[in-house]
């Protein structure tokens, strides 16, 4: 005979639909199944019976990031940070959204939020370096990738990142070098634009990483 299975910690929702954790569980696991509305039902399932479930609404804001419904990404972030105004992870993203929204200002700040709560947050660093970029502040956006660089040089988003804003500040060569190291990380698109550079007849110029203390102060955004 078989050794007997162990009951399920939680039960499942059919059985126990006023249960806040087997919602939250479902929703999980749907979310692995690729199935985001479920998922994002069950979630809702989840904080409609709990209010407090940071978990779950934090779940729902980075699903509502996904479907570009910045407006119900807000919601449930809101909700993580009534929880938790040190949360991160949530001042990051609140962040991009208003970057997506184009508000810049906005950006920062949450950007600010997560950089004094963690100050080597390497996301918190690519999101300052995207905003000045996009704002057009090319020369802060190189010295806020680089930071985020001192704190992980394996990271291939902010390699492609610099690299842009290498080409948008006409360093061409600069450029390559930041999408080679990108496409070595495994960034198909630093591949693709290393590519092009090099069909251009560029030949790449080793960017130097400068110490910590050389990096920009994302507070310093007036002149």
């Amino acid at each position: 005979m078989g050794k007997k299975r162990p009951e399920p910690s939680v039960p499942p929702v059919e059985a126990s639909p006023k249960n806040a954790k087997a919602w939250f569980l479902t929703g999980n696991a749907r979310r692995e199944r690729d199935d985001m509305p479920g998922a994002i039902e069950a979630w809702e399932q989840t904080v409609a019976i709990d209010p407090e479930y940071t978990n779950a609404w934090y779940n729902l804001g980075t699903a509502y990031m996904l479907k570009e419904d910045w407006a119900n990404s807000l919601k449930s972030f809101k909700a993580v940070l009534e929880s938790d105004q040190n949360h991160v992870a949530t001042l990051c993203n609140v962040g991009n959204i208003h970057r997506n929204l184009g508000d810049f200002d906005a950006a920062l700040v949450f950007y600010e939020k997560a950089l004094d709560v963690d100050p080597n947050n390497v996301f918190a660093w690519n999101g300052v370096g995207i905003v000045f970029r996009q704002s057009g502040d090319v020369e802060r956006s190189i010295k806020a990738y680089q930071k985020a660089l001192t704190l992980d040089p394996t990271s291939a988003m902010v390699w492609d990142n610099l690299g842009n804003a290498m080409e948008m500040a006409d360093r061409l060569p600069e450029a390559l070098y930041c999408w080679d190291k990108a496409a070595e990380l495994g960034s198909e698109q630093g591949a693709k634009l290393a590519e092009q550079a090099r069909k251009k007849g560029v030949e790449p110029q080793e960017v130097e990483i400068p110490p910590e203390e050389g990096a920009v102060d994302a507070s310093d955004s007036s002149e």
